[in-house]
């Protein structure tokens, strides 16, 4: 983002992909560090308590069985693993987003610095997550437009709150007014987002539970590959850019309505900005024996 100036959508798109070109071994690292035991413990859940979820070939909805009579290990498990889903993607989320806006300032923060940063805001990280999932959810019910329209003025609630350092609420309020007068921006980043995650989820998965299926696997056991394959694969891969996608968004919201530069976003991360030679500042010539002018005394 060279100067931080305002972007376009393409812009902010390509942006985003350039942010994962310079920092993806320090995003893939934290992104597997953080999915691979989640992941692994969500799915081991529900094969041992409830493998008929992992059944791809039943024509039924598996979710319907655990209303049954007798499934309540099962629903727990469920349920158990759904909740480290959410732990998952938001730890991803954030310790992305931090590594991401290490990138705009300048540095690589490393991903012990971006997950301890995450572990510190995981709980209003996880209700942020849950906030936001719940009411597009309802929303989507109630005739999907209003999901969608709750989805898109939340949708910058998470770096707000991250980079902010406000509650679940102010982050919900505050990305209501960033995104005023630029919701179809914002919402055409979204859907890419989306369609960025569901595409590697959906593909890398279904590679998997093939590979699992034609070595002789049962079908429960290939499900369960697939769902883990795909997890970790969305985790490491998709949450990456659209993390870097959602805080270039909010910093250009930013420095349209309140003409945010590189060096105070570098004071909130507590550390100072570097210019990049690719960032439109120029290196400073290096002269020869390191001499340089002297300071002139005032």
């Amino acid at each position: 983002m060279p100067g931080l100036r305002p972007l376009d959508l393409g812009e902010i798109l390509d942006a985003a992909f350039r942010v994962f070109g310079r920092r993806w071994r320090t995003l893939v690292t934290a992104a597997l560090i953080i999915a691979i035991p989640l992941n692994l413990a969500s799915t081991g859940l529900v094969l041992a308590f409830a493998p008929d979820q992992f059944d791809v070939e039943s024509g039924e909805n598996p979710l319907a069985a655990l209303s049954d009579p007798g499934q309540g290990g099962a629903l727990a498990a469920v349920m158990a693993a759904r909740v480290l889903d959410v732990v998952a993607s938001a730890l991803a989320l954030a310790a992305c987003m931090r590594i991401a806006a290490g990138d705009l300032a300048g540095r690589d923060p490393g991903p012990g610095v971006a997950i301890s940063f995450a572990l510190r805001r995981l709980p209003a990280t996880v209700g942020v997550v849950l906030v936001v999932g719940i009411g597009v959810g309802i929303g989507v019910v109630l005739l999907i437009v209003p999901g969608v329209w709750l989805g898109t003025v939340w949708g910058l609630a998470l770096p707000a709150l991250l980079f902010e350092r406000t509650g679940v609420v102010r982050s919900l309020s505050r990305s209501r007014d960033l995104v005023r007068g630029r919701f179809w921006p914002v919402l055409g980043l979204l859907v890419l987002a989306f369609l960025i995650t569901l595409f590697s989820a959906g593909v890398i998965g279904a590679i998997a539970s093939g590979l699992v299926t034609a070595a002789g696997a049962d079908v429960e056991t290939a499900g369960a590959a697939g769902a883990f394959v795909s997890g970790v694969a969305s985790t490491a891969f998709a949450v990456p850019v659209a993390a870097a996608m959602l805080l270039l968004m909010y910093v250009d919201q930013r420095v349209r309505r309140e003409g945010l530069s590189r060096a105070a976003f570098g004071g909130v991360l507590g550390e100072p900005s570097v210019e990049r030679p690719d960032a439109g500042t120029p290196a400073e010539p290096q002269l020869p024996g390191g001499w340089q002018p002297p300071t002139p005394h005032r």
